[in-house]
């Protein structure tokens, strides 16, 4: 197939691309939409199931309180009964007597006593961890649950699920149920300086006046 004749400035034919060239150019461009669409996607697909199961944990927390009293200081307490001892327990008592688990099942537990995630990211861990603010009983404010080592992508489309597209530092959130980007524990959303490809993300899931 002969190559289109195109005139340059100079007056001189130059040599342009063949149809056949440019439906390859257009197919490459194709391919890597259509990659790109299928990460977005799968993304998106893993913060909902993160959002999922967040607020599935928060309601198991809430249940251990009520049978044993008080939150565990690790995850894996929802589905280990040997590791509801008094110093796992936040209120410093042997949570095993009263303990009526597994709250969840399918999880494995890490040396330090929480549970694995390796389904939203291959070094992501829930913890459990408390707000700073203190109420007017003495009482800590807000309990989070946390999931670190979140590939950024899934943790921003998280984000947009959890607290409806806001995540700078100028949303306060202060219900149950909303999320906190990074490493703090205030009310605010707090988006980390340095993306390291990985996040941790928090979901609120006590919250007292």
């Amino acid at each position: 197939m002969k190559r289109n004749q195109i005139k340059g400035y100079n007056g001189k034919h130059q040599a342009g691309f063949t149809l056949v060239e440019l439906l390859v150019v257009i197919a490459i461009i194709g391919v890597l939409a259509g990659l790109s669409l299928l990460s977005f996607n799968g993304d998106k697909s893993k913060a909902t199931e993160l959002f999922a199961k967040m607020d599935q944990f928060g309601s198991a927390m809430m249940r251990v309180k009520m049978d044993v009293g008080c939150f565990p200081l690790v995850t894996g307490v929802l589905v280990q009964q040997s590791l509801a001892v008094s110093g796992n327990s936040s209120c410093d008592v042997d949570m095993q007597a009263n303990w009526r688990g597994p709250y969840v099942k399918g999880y494995p537990v890490n040396g330090a006593g929480n549970l694995l995630m390796s389904e939203i990211g291959d070094t992501a861990v829930l913890t459990v961890a408390r707000g700073s603010n203190i109420n007017s009983s003495g009482n800590t404010r807000q309990w989070y649950l946390a999931v670190s080592g979140v590939p950024t992508p899934v943790a921003d489309q998280f984000m947009v699920l959890c607290n409806k597209g806001y995540t700078t530092s100028a949303k306060t959130v202060y219900k149950r149920g909303a999320c906190v980007l990074g490493e703090g524990t205030t009310n605010t959303v707090n988006v980390p300086a340095n993306d390291t490809g990985v996040q941790t993300v928090k979901m609120i899931f006590d919250e007292r006046p």
